[in-house]
């Protein structure tokens, strides 16, 4: 290689190398803030994480306010509902998505959300029916917050 070809390519590696380091040194977008968001599931309801001896009765969980709340539960053939949800904590909606034998003898998934208003604690009771997953003859589950 000739003087003047090794020279163009080092020139030319030292300005791809000086580009890259300026893309890097160019200001950063600001990043979003932080998601507020907490999914829960059966198994916050069930042992080990819930105490064996208050059956339905899941962890409690401390969330924020304004916190986005999901609890998805596996379902179909049995079907879950929302049966009382404490005044701070408002239900936004829900939607069901294919998921296929994840869990043993369940084909879809039921997203449940709720915004977590006012400070305080509260509760959010859901039912399956028939009980399958549920541990308790109800079909009861009461998630537990403390907004903080």
């Amino acid at each position: 290689m000739s003087r003047s070809g090794l020279t163009a390519g080092v020139l030319l590696v030292a300005g791809l190398a000086g580009g890259i380091v300026s893309a890097n040194l160019q200001p950063q977008a600001t990043p979003p803030p932080i998601s507020h968001y907490w999914v829960l599931t059966q198994a916050n309801c069930l042992p080990p994480q819930a105490d064996p001896l208050q059956p339905g009765v899941c962890k409690p969980a401390e969330v924020p306010v304004n916190g986005l709340v999901e609890i998805q539960l596996p379902m179909t053939p049995a079907t879950w509902t929302v049966q009382s949800v404490s005044p701070n904590l408002t239900f936004t909606g829900s939607q069901k998505l294919p998921n296929p034998q994840r869990i043993a003898g369940t084909s879809e998934l039921v997203l449940l959300d709720f915004v977590a208003a006012r400070a305080g604690a509260g509760t959010i009771v859901v039912r399956e029916f028939p009980p399958t997953i549920a541990d308790t003859p109800s079909g009861i589950f009461t998630y537990t917050f403390n907004v903080k």
